[in-house]
């Protein structure tokens, strides 16, 4: 899903970012015909996607990994091709959980709120280079 993530920014603790998903995308062939829309899996996804990387601002060691989706409520349903905007707010911190809100826009049109609950696990040895290309994919997609 990162394909799909076009912008982030994080500042204390809200991130907003932005994620473009095309009609033609390989994984969504024939998923709806007649009326492609985007599966509310993906949106939560998607969500997550802006909401990692926020709760992972706690501990720079620790990859946020969602652990559960506290809830969601799907608002809209969201044709395809879609720009979505996503905003995540961290509610809750402990040790190692980070509980954020996120709410995701398809225009003015508000199609999902929830809260997604992110475990924060040691980077285990050896992923030194995954996290550094996470790293520069966070400073990609906040760049204007």
């Amino acid at each position: 899903m990162f394909e799909l993530i076009r912008t982030i920014r994080i500042e204390g603790d809200r991130a907003d970012g932005s994620a473009e998903v095309p009609l033609e995308h390989p994984m969504l062939a024939d998923h709806f015909s007649g009326r492609p829309l985007l599966p509310g899996t993906w949106l939560i996804e998607l969500a997550a996607q802006i909401a990692g990387p926020l709760a992972e601002t706690m501990e720079q060691n620790r990859w946020a990994v969602l652990a559960m989706v506290q809830s969601a409520k799907l608002l809209a349903p969201v044709d395809l091709p879609a720009s979505l905007d996503i905003e995540a707010t961290i509610v809750r911190r402990a040790r190692e959980i980070v509980t954020t809100r996120v709410t995701a826009w398809n225009g003015d049109i508000t199609v999902l709120r929830g809260e997604l609950v992110f475990a924060l696990v040691e980077s285990p040895p050896g992923t030194e280079a995954a996290v550094r290309e996470r790293n520069e994919r966070l400073w990609r997609w906040s760049k204007p």
